[in-house]
């Protein structure tokens, strides 16, 4: 009996001494991914804790609370606690019951669009046996929750349209010959002042026997801080000689970006405009002409502003 005993008894100690052998002392969890995004485009996107709604997995993609600098979210029965506004980095606790595996998500920039992301997290084993080996079987769920997050991060990252909230190309300037004017005024241009521009532009237009080959562009600008200046111009099929108020243009037949059709009034416009200049710091490039709205639906024919169609254009190097 006392044999039985002493093999019992060795066991039970060969038993738990394994959970502390076996088992570290540490769970660490580290996934690391490369996505092909300007640093400045991902860092944009993971200081704003709504946003990681749009690539959260799982069915349940909205934050259980939501701050303007933190976030609550859950996946596979976890609860996932984020703190953004970090230096290159969002605080990300994962939470398993009792446990916290603490870390962070890091971004690394590697080349002018591509960024290297870390989630690094970790907790302490307890010194408890038993705990220990339940924080065992849970540390596959908490590594595999990490992955599965960064792999749709990755995969959302990568895609401009979501980034940007529109398509944008490159494409080439292909309306070289311009007619355009300007104006100085006490108040930001509004669309029915550009529009009038516009309609003074095809007036000459007519006098000098020109035609129209593609939408009117126009622009505005504020040069101090009680004048504004409009641009407004036509691409057109010959050349004519300048007179007073109108000015022939030529456009270097160089690079320049085009989003795609934007549906809608000013606040699309102005939105489609923040997007495009976050491209172009994003990505580094230089402008070497002012962007401009190009007018596909006449202001003048059309007064329902959800009908108007714009496109922006963006010359760059």
């Amino acid at each position: 009996m006392k044999k039985w005993l002493l093999v019992i008894g060795g066991i039970i100690v060969l038993f738990f001494a394994g959970l502390y052998i076996l088992i570290p002392s540490q769970f660490d969890i580290v996934e690391t991914v490369k996505v092909n995004c300007p640093h400045s485009a991902v860092k944009r996107m993971i200081d704003n804790p709504s946003t990681w709604s749009k690539w959260w997995p799982g069915e349940n993609t909205k934050p259980d609370k939501l701050t303007d600098t933190s976030a609550t979210y859950t996946i596979n029965g976890l609860t996932v606690d984020i703190v953004t506004g970090k230096y290159n980095a969002a605080g990300v606790n994962i939470n398993s019951g009792d446990d916290t595996y603490k870390g962070a998500l890091i971004l690394l920039p590697l080349t002018a669009d591509s960024v290297m992301m870390q989630w690094k997290c970790s907790m302490p084993a307890s010194n408890n046996p038993f705990t220990r080996l339940s924080q065992y079987f849970s540390y596959d769920n908490a590594g595999n929750s990490v992955a599965e997050v960064l792999a749709k991060l990755h995969v959302f990252l990568e895609n401009n349209l979501n980034i940007y909230g529109i398509n944008i190309t490159q494409g080439r300037v292909s309306d070289t010959l311009l007619i355009s004017t300007k104006k100085v005024f006490d108040h930001y241009p509004t669309v029915t002042d550009r529009a009038a521009m516009i309609e003074s532009v095809k007036n000459f237009m007519a006098t000098r026997g020109i035609s129209q080959t593609h939408y009117p562009m126009t622009n505005a600008m504020k040069l101090d801080s009680t004048h504004y200046e409009a641009m407004v111009a036509i691409p057109i099929n010959k050349p004519t000689d300048n007179s007073g108020a109108f000015i022939i243009k030529r456009m270097p037949p160089g690079k320049i970006l085009i989003t795609d059709p934007v549906k809608g009034g000013l606040a699309q416009i102005e939105e489609a405009f923040t997007q495009i200049n976050y491209y172009v710091k994003d990505y580094q490039r230089l402008a070497p002409a002012i962007p401009f709205e190009s007018w596909e639906v006449d202001r003048n024919m059309e007064k329902d502003t959800s009908k108007w169609v714009t496109r922006i254009y963006y010359p760059v190097f």
